[in-house]
């Protein structure tokens, strides 16, 4: 049998052997939860789709060539160090 009952509810049992994925506040590089607006992730969801790349990824790039941008108006050679460090986060093709 697939299911069992609990509390008049049928739940799907898992293969044995399996071990779930740790929480995101446990993995080696930890993730947050970010909050967009629909429109704003329809936008996004579009870029991604343009290049090819996750959604996370484009959310990335683009938060990642921001900062630099702004870093650069303070410091320009921090902003080149963390230009070298990164790179560009997703191709376009």
């Amino acid at each position: 049998m697939l299911y069992r009952k609990i509390a008049g509810k049928r739940v799907r049992r898992k293969k044995p052997g399996y071990k779930p994925p740790p929480s995101p506040s446990r993995r080696d590089v930890p993730w947050v939860t970010l909050t967009v607006r629909a429109e704003h992730y329809a936008m996004l969801r579009e870029l991604a789709e343009f290049h090819r790349c996750t959604i996370s990824a484009a959310a990335m790039a683009l938060i990642q060539e921001e900062f630099i941008n702004q870093v650069a108006q303070t410091d320009p050679v921090k902003a080149q160090q963390l230009r070298e460090a990164y790179g560009p986060q997703f191709r376009s093709e």
